[in-house]
This record gives structure tokens, sequence and C-alpha cells, in this order.
């Protein structure tokens, strides 16, 4: 990077192992004495992630950064130097207050004798998940959907009316899993409970910044960037996902120099190329991964998902995995994974997260002309389209009629409404929500209630739904919405799966709480200064890797090859399974109109609907799977 890196002190113990064996934590309540047990099913002797203390029972799985900052003091003379006996320690000095200022990888469980209460969270953005199945007498715990699934006491029933959610994309309730007895601790949430009730409540949010930071604060950017980057080489040997963009780019930069600074192993590249002009990126991967001198694993993309091809290796990796597959790239980087693995890499590092805090919010448009700001909407129109590959046409199109206009419009209309004909909001809220179902969506007479109890949930929950007030309103309403979706959740789980099958952690640097802290008080201005998109590491690539072409480059997609793919091959894997039986059977979809559905939608090309019949086709083979 272009700046001097100003963060030297180490981070946390390095070569830690990254391997979670599966574990299952069992809750037992006292109600009558006010007291709780903590116990890890199948433990063997003692368990460094189990600590008991006199004012505390802790379970801390995972790895913890920065250890010495919550509270120095681990404990007396000889006790061992865990992180759970560090948290243990911590949390008898700090209480609760300690959740929101531990840093690293982990799902925790504290009883907490002093208070009375149990607390169970994982880390402020859900690199670790944490679900539980509520007992008479208690509750189980675990990160491991399958580990709590397998007890005798949790029951492997799917939860139908999320299945149908799952096709609409509506998330009426974030703590929920497609089986109906186990949900998740929410990202950012914490589960409490004391005085017999349980309850799920927010321990770490991003707030709206009371003043933005100035110009000459910029500087610390780069120092939070390698304390991102660091905390994840703690865990030991590096592969980093590099595509040709800015996002891994600066991750593989930032790793190669702290490598080589503290004489740790030299990052690995792990790069895809794909056959498709607009997003072949290979010679980029190639010059970076050379000018950084690191190994390179260059793959090309139909050798990585094989001979399949993608859809019908999204299917396998789907019907083996607790929860339906989210990313339809994925078989392709199990692959690269896999060949890291091989190469001695226990972490790989991905660029997940620029995208959301490197960049303006494009409905920051609704709030420039909003304020009158003619001059600031044009420049800021400029520099989308100078920062992204679309006719321009149809970028202004999306920005002064889809983010910028058409919500003020849609915002003015339902405050007039709502005074006027509430009835009348709620109908169109629910007709916008209904609208999400794909024509195959149909529940049974005995889910229908269900569902449509959930469809009112959801317009409950929009309802109360803070409004875009203030200058920088629709820009700061979507600062959360990264970090609270519930997909986020699930993607979340769904890296934690695929690296512990690997023995490996995938995380992602841009998606520290530190960072996307100090991110969320950059003003706009200042992410794309020089009229481009990420400003904060676009000049600083581009002087690292002169002649490569960073300095105009525009953000590729693979939409176009995605697309393709879907089109060539959703039809032979259609057949090949025989049809969406099981979802049928489930009283989830009509299978005769999803049947009929096929053959237009693969000749339209219209790449919502293609993706949905691609989400349909996951579901079912995961369905299939869980009713063997």
């Amino acid at each position: 990077m272009s700046r001097p890196l100003s963060v030297s002190r180490d981070v946390g113990p390095r070569g830690k192992r990254p391997e979670n064996p599966e574990w299952l934590a069992s809750v037992t309540f006292d109600e009558t004495l006010g007291e709780a047990d903590v116990r890890l099913i199948d433990e063997v002797g003692a368990d460094p992630r189990r600590v008991e203390r006199s004012n505390c029972i802790v379970v801390f799985d995972g790895v913890l950064s920065d250890r010495q900052d919550p509270v120095k003091p681990v404990g007396h003379a000889g006790a061992p130097d865990t992180d759970a006996a560090h948290v243990g320690a911590a949390y008898e000095v700090l209480g609760p207050e300690v959740l929101s200022r531990l840093r690293g990888t982990f799902a925790l469980i504290v009883w907490d004798r002093l208070r009375h209460q149990l607390i169970c969270a994982r880390d402020q953005l859900g690199s670790q998940p944490l679900f539980y199945a509520e007992q008479p007498n208690g509750i189980l715990l675990s990160s491991s959907l399958q580990r709590l699934l397998s007890h005798p006491a949790v029951s492997r029933e799917l939860n139908r009316p999320a299945l149908v959610d799952h096709l609409c994309h509506r998330w009426p309730d974030a703590g929920e899993t497609h089986f109906a007895s186990v949900r998740r601790v929410p990202v950012a949430h914490v589960l409490v409970w004391r005085a017999g009730r349980l309850e799920i409540e927010p321990y770490w949010a991003l707030s709206t910044p009371e003043a933005w930071i100035d110009d000459d604060e910029l500087d610390e950017f780069d120092g939070l960037f390698e304390r991102a980057v660091r905390r994840q080489l703690s865990l030991g040997a590096a592969g980093v996902f590099l595509s040709g963009g800015f996002d891994s780019v600066s991750i593989a930069a930032v790793a190669a120099d702290v490598a080589q600074r503290r004489g740790d192993p030299i990052p690995r590249a792990l790069s895809l190329a794909f056959p498709h002009p607009d997003c072949d990126e290979a010679e980029i991967q190639k010059s970076v991964a050379a000018k950084l001198g690191i190994p390179q694993t260059l793959m090309n993309f139909d050798e990585a998902v094989g001979p399949g091809g993608l859809v019908s290796a999204g299917m396998e990796l789907s019907a083996g995995l607790p929860l339906p597959l989210v990313n339809p790239w994925r078989p392709a980087y199990v692959r690269l994974g896999e060949d890291a693995r091989r190469h001695g890499c226990t972490v790989l590092l991905t660029g997940a997260g620029g995208d959301e805090w490197l960049t303006v919010n494009p409905f920051y448009m609704a709030d420039l002309l909003r304020r009158g700001d003619l001059l600031g909407a044009s420049r800021f129109a400029g520099t989308i389209m100078r920062s992204y590959r679309r006719s321009h046409r149809s970028m202004i199109r999306f920005l002064i009629w889809q983010v910028g206009l058409k919500p003020l419009i849609l915002l003015a209309g339902r405050r007039g409404a709502q005074r006027i004909a509430p009835d009348l909001v709620r109908a169109k809220r629910r007709r916008d929500l209904e609208h999400l179902s794909p024509t195959w969506v149909k529940p049974s007479a005995d889910l229908a209630d269900e569902v449509g109890r959930r469809i009112e949930q959801r317009i409950e929950q929009r309802a109360r739904e803070p409004e875009p007030n203030g200058d920088h309103g629709f820009y700061f309403r979507g600062l959360d919405s990264p970090v609270l979706h519930p997909e986020r959740s699930r993607e979340q789980e769904e890296d934690f799966e695929i690296g512990s099958r690997l023995r490996l952690r995938i995380q992602h640097p841009y998606w520290d709480p530190d960072l996307i802290s100090f991110l969320c008080r950059v003003p706009p201005r200042l992410l794309i200064m020089n009229g481009r998109e990420k400003a904060l590491v676009r000049d600083a690539v581009n002087r690292r890797f002169p002649g490569v072409g960073f300095g105009r480059q525009k953000k590729v997609t693979a939409t176009g090859f995605f697309r393709e793919r879907l089109q060539r091959e959703i039809y032979s894997a259609w057949n090949q399974i025989g049809g969406a039986t099981a979802l049928g059977a489930l009283g989830v979809v009509d299978p005769q109109v999803l049947e009929q559905s096929v053959a237009p939608i693969l000749a339209s090309g219209n790449l919502r609907r293609l993706h949905g019949l691609w989400e349909v086709m996951i579901l079912e083979a995961w369905v299939r799977r869980q009713q063997l």
C-alpha cells in the first residue's frame, strides 16, 4: 500500500490450529435455585474450550485475537493460558460488556453465577455460527448444525414455511433455520436466559456517525486494514482467493508484506480462470502474484467445477450441507480450497466485504436529489459510470430513477397514504411481498395460513423500520443491511462448514468490526475521491502494480457468464433429477407449474428467473438428502 502501515504490535498467538472438532454444549437450568450447569457433551478429560471460575463458567470455541486488549490479567500463576481462560478472566472484570470488546472468530457461552444469567453469542460479524435447540429443562448449543441434529432430543423435522420463504426471498425471522426445532443466534446478537426467560438481544451495532472523519484522519485506514489482515494471518499459513479486483488484490499485497516482515509463511494466491471475456482476469491475476513474489494456483473454471458442470456440482454439494447452498460459485472455490490445503494453508482470505464497505451505497443518489444537490448528483452518477461495466443508458436509468427519484416518490406517497389510508399502505406492502413468490411456489392448504401469517409478520417489521430522514438518511439506512440481513448469516455458516470440512478457516478481512466501524465514518466524498469508487485502495493498488491498469479499472462481474451457464446446464440437470418431487410432496411448490416454466425461462434468458430455477433445484437436492 502507498502509505506506511502503522500497526506493528502482535495481535495474537500465531500458528494456532484452525480445526474445530465438532462440539455440543448442554445447559441445564435449575429454575428453583436460579442456577445452571454448562457441560460439553462427549467431553473427555479437560477440554481447553471450557473453563470454570468462581463467578462464571465459560465455553469458548474459536480463535481470540488481541488477547491483551479486553483485560490483561489472565488469572493466577499456573492457570492454563487458553482463550477460554482469558475470556473467563476478562468476564469476571467486565461482565457482559466484554462481548463487544472481544475480537476474533468464536462462539461463546457464559453462565454468570453472580447475575444468574446465561449469555450465548457468536463474534460480532458472525464468522462462526451458533445454533441452539430449546429443551424442557435447558438448551443445547453448537457451532455445528449437524452435531446438534445428531442429538436424540433434537428433531430433524423440516421447517416447511421457511422453505417457502427461502424460494420467495422473504426473511421474517433472522433466527430460524430450515429445521423446525433448531434456531441460530443472529449476527451481532446474544441469546440471554434470565429468570426463566430466553431472549435475543443486540450486543453490537453500527451506529450512525455523529461526525464524519476529517480528511487527515483517513491515514488511519491503512493501520486498521493491516490489523484486520494480521488478525487472520495469526491462524497460520494463508491462501488468498485472488481475483483481478481491488478487494482481493489489496488483501494479497498486505498479507505478503506482513508475512515477509514477520517471517511467516508466504501466502499462496488461489485464482480461477473464467472462460468468458467479460470476467477473464487471468493475466491480471498472474501479474499481481508475480509482482508480489508469491506462489499461485491458477485453475481453469471448468476443471474446478468438474465434468458435470456448475449446476450439477452445486446440487451435489448442497445435498451434503447442513443447510442449502447459498453461493452458486462455491463448488469451484471448494476445489481451490482443497488445493490450498494440499499446499499447507490453514486459513483462506477473501476480498468479500470490499463491495459493501469501500463503496458508496447507490441510494445515496436519493439523498442528493432530496436536498437539491444536482451538481453532487451529477458527479456521483459520473463516478458510478466510470467504475462499473454497464451501458450508460441502463446506468442512468438505474441511478436517476431506480435509486434516485423512485425512493423519494414512494416515501412521499407512503407518508401521505399512511395518514389518509393506512390500510392501503398495508395492502400495498402485502402485494409487494407476495410478488416475490415465483409462480410455482404454491403452499398447500395446511401451509397457506402459516405462510400468510409470516407475510403479515414481515409487513409489521417493515412498518417499524425507521424512515430515511436527514441529509444522509438513505445512505445511513443502508449501513446495517449488509450486517443484519439473514442471508449474511447463511453465507457465514456456509463458509464455516466448508472450511471445517477442508480443515481450514475461510476469513474476510474487510468484515473486521474495527475496520467497518471506521469505514462507516468515512464520508461518501472520500470513498469516491478522484471520480472513481474504492478510492481508499484504488490509488495505492495502482501505484503498487504499475502498468496493470488498476487506475481506470471498472468492476468486473460474471453476470453474463453465469447466465450462459444456467441456460446451458439447467435443462439436462433438471431432467436428471426428474423435477421437484420432494418439494412438491412437502406442499412447497406445484411441480406441474414448475415443469411448465422451465423451457420458457431458459428461452427468455432472464437472469432473475434463471436464478430462481437454480435455487429450487439446489433446495430440492438438499431436501431429498434430509429425507433419507
